[in-house]
């Protein structure tokens, strides 16, 4: 058993939580609206995106 992860099972995990993120992101919004601005939903899923579409994936390989 390993201790640690690997920048591959950091992918997979950072794309597993951008598609629950995308897929809720209204609900998201919507929990957010009854305390804040009704936005956190579209920001979370605005963000994420670019951090597992291929361009994100090319800037993480050159930081190693």
């Amino acid at each position: 058993m390993r201790n640690f992860l690997t920048l591959e099972d950091f992918r997979i995990i950072l794309t597993d939580v951008n598609e629950l993120i995308q897929s809720k992101k209204d609900y998201i919004s919507e929990v957010d609206s009854f305390i804040g601005y009704g936005d956190h939903g579209i920001k979370l899923a605005g963000g994420l995106r670019p951090a597992v579409d291929d361009e994100g994936q090319k800037n993480a390989d050159n930081i190693s």
